[in-house]
């Protein structure tokens, strides 16, 4: 019995769950976020077709503090917020919550398309000073897959 494109497609995002992504997007720089204010909010807008199978934060100090106090909130389209509170709106979660207590990827699987615009904005809860925090995405290209694809059917001498 041959695999199905579905039972391919999950192989190959379990792979990627394990072995990472094949492009990563990064937000542009956010600068630094004073206390108790919000980051300007920076876009990523998707190129290709894929999915989007994890999401990472990072603080440029490497404070632990910093990392603590840095909140997230994103948002898919303009309309969607990947994280909402118990009424269904935005939220902002802490990067100590998103990515646990060393720097570390959220995994998420959410599909993309060309021209899909995410935008990521950032909170400092501190009561003094500011962060610099990173934002980017692991994704997984379709290209990168359909070729990945090829390679195994043509290894299990399917091609």
């Amino acid at each position: 019995m041959n695999p199905s494109p579905l039972s391919d497609l999950l192989a190959v995002l379990d792979l990627a769950s394990k072995a990472g992504a094949t492009r990563y997007f990064q937000t542009p720089p956010f600068g630094a976020v004073a206390a108790l204010t919000d980051s300007v909010p920076q876009p990523i807008r998707f190129t290709r077709f894929g999915y989007v199978v994890s999401i990472l934060g990072s603080i440029q100090s490497g404070a632990v503090a910093d990392y603590a106090a840095t909140t997230l909130r994103v948002q898919i389209g303009g309309t969607e917020d990947l994280f909402v509170d118990g009424q269904g709106g935005p939220a902002f979660v802490p990067f100590l919550a998103l990515f646990g207590g060393i720097v570390n990827e959220r995994r998420c699987l959410r599909r993309v398309a060309p021209g899909d615009l995410w935008t990521f904005t950032c909170h400092d809860n501190a009561a003094a000073g500011s962060v610099t925090p990173l934002v980017q995405v692991s994704f997984l290209d379709d290209e990168d897959v359909a070729r990945a694809l090829a390679a195994m059917a043509k290894i299990r001498g399917r091609a």
